[in-house]
């Protein structure tokens, strides 16, 4: 991260979640400047909207003295018109009525503004700065609180009808799986998300008394990623837990891979940063997919960018695209 303020122009890049907004200034090599992370308060839709408008306005008035920005960038969970600026609906922030935020963002700070699903806007950073330089056939998977996919073709974001393309979290990969936070059953995200993992680990914990979940748990540390550890350490709870959610999302990449047939599945997201991880999916989908889609996958990847900064270069990228 630099601060030196005689360097190319930047924008403002704002990565919206279910808990934290990270704010950077960014420039076009990806550079990030400053950074500052606020608290998302998600009590209701006001309370989450403001929370975004307060850092943004606080962010400037920390570091606007020094350079304002060309334009904004917001990278927010949800359904999203990109098109109009508006953020139409959100589950894990409660947004139930359409909000203007791109509108309202440029009033904050005189300069144009974008909003766009977060996933979309990382699977545009990747596509920037990543492997997007070596290959136009991407499929970008995040993998955290919930799971859902950016996909690239020639190089262009693959949007949907209406910019709602990439929900991978709910392809049912179980028909009489467990229920979903969506209303179904089966659905990835409910086996392979960080939320899924944490859930089952909770649920089967009594049974399993001599697993290290356990110590996990009673030190605050239990999360998807420590089970993933435990499980690579042998622990036979663990193993079982990623086991299942290894093959649940090794069997929505097939699908994918033989649906869109790309050039590099792209891992994204804090939770698969095991190396490990990205061999055994890589392993597990050459082994199922069809010939000619397994021919022209050249790998699947852990992201090479920062999974603390992705956010916010994704939505650095929709403020450049703005412009």
């Amino acid at each position: 991260m630099k601060r030196n303020f005689t360097s190319p122009p930047v924008v403002l890049g704002v990565d919206a979640g279910g808990t934290k907004i990270m704010t950077a200034y960014v420039d076009k090599s990806g550079t990030i400047y400053e950074s500052k992370r606020y608290p998302m308060n998600r009590s209701a839709q006001p309370d989450a909207v403001n929370s975004i408008k307060n850092a943004v306005t606080d962010f400037i008035e920390c570091y606007g003295g020094e350079r304002l920005p060309q334009a904004v960038g917001l990278g927010t969970i949800g359904h999203i018109d990109t098109e109009k600026g508006i953020w139409l609906h959100a589950i894990n922030i409660p947004i139930n009525s359409p909000v203007p935020i791109a509108e309202e963002l440029s009033t904050i700070c005189h300069v144009p503004a974008a909003v766009d699903n977060d996933v979309h806007a990382a699977a545009l950073a990747e596509l920037k700065w990543g492997f997007g330089p070596t290959c136009a056939n991407i499929i970008y998977i995040n993998v955290g609180t919930g799971i859902a996919a950016g996909i690239i073709s020639e190089n262009r974001l693959i949007r949907g009808a209406s910019n709602y393309a990439g929900e991978l979290g709910h392809m049912i990969i179980d028909p009489e799986g467990e229920p979903c936070a969506c209303g179904q059953r089966g659905c990835l995200e409910a086996v392979a998300s960080g939320g899924g993992i944490i859930s089952a680990a909770n649920s089967g914990l009594n049974a399993y008394p001599g697993s290290v979940l356990n110590n996990l748990k009673s030190e605050g540390k239990l999360h998807a990623g420590t089970v993933f550890q435990a499980a690579e350490a042998g622990d036979e709870f663990a193993g079982k837990i990623a086991g299942r959610a290894l093959i649940a999302l090794g069997t929505a990449i097939v699908n994918l891979v033989n649906l869109l047939n790309p050039e590099m599945v792209v891992l994204g997201g804090g939770m698969l940063r095991e190396k490990w991880i990205a061999g055994y999916l890589h392993e597990y989908t050459c082994s199922r997919a069809l010939a000619p889609a397994k021919k022209a996958l050249k790998g699947i990847e852990v992201s090479a960018l920062n999974p603390e900064h992705v956010g916010v270069l994704g939505a650095a990228c929709l403020a450049w695209n703005r412009l």
